[in-house]
């Protein structure tokens, strides 16, 4: 790019107050840009339990800090882990934060299948 296209697109963007669309850029590199925190356990024991209010505010600091978007979600019966998995099929996050997964969950096991990392 020349010079003169770049001061033109730096006046463009100053005049106009241009800020970049987070979702766009993120489609364009075939990145979502979002983390999933997933959490198999009923909203009472997630609104009991001041471990996973300290684990939401944990995760959400650091991926703020990262430019990263965290998606919560709860599974708590098969039908939504079903959807889950579909979500992640369509790869509309970049990785996944597993919490209190419990000995015979399949969702590990799946995550990896979909080629996600895990943690």
């Amino acid at each position: 790019m020349s010079e003169r296209t770049r001061a033109a697109v730096a006046r463009a963007v100053a005049e106009l107050g241009y800020v970049p669309n987070q979702a766009a850029r993120a489609l364009a590199g075939s990145r979502a840009d979002a983390i999933a925190l997933v959490i198999p356990e009923a909203e009472a024991r997630l609104f009991a339990e001041p471990y996973f209010l300290d684990l939401i505010r944990g995760v959400s600091a650091e991926l703020a800090d990262a430019d990263k978007q965290l998606l919560l979600t709860l599974v708590r019966s098969e039908r939504e882990r079903q959807r889950f998995e579909q979500y992640l099929a369509a790869q509309r996050v970049d990785g996944v934060l597993l919490a209190s997964v419990h000995g015979d969950d399949p969702l590990p096991d799946r995550v990896g299948e979909l080629g996600l990392r895990s943690s």
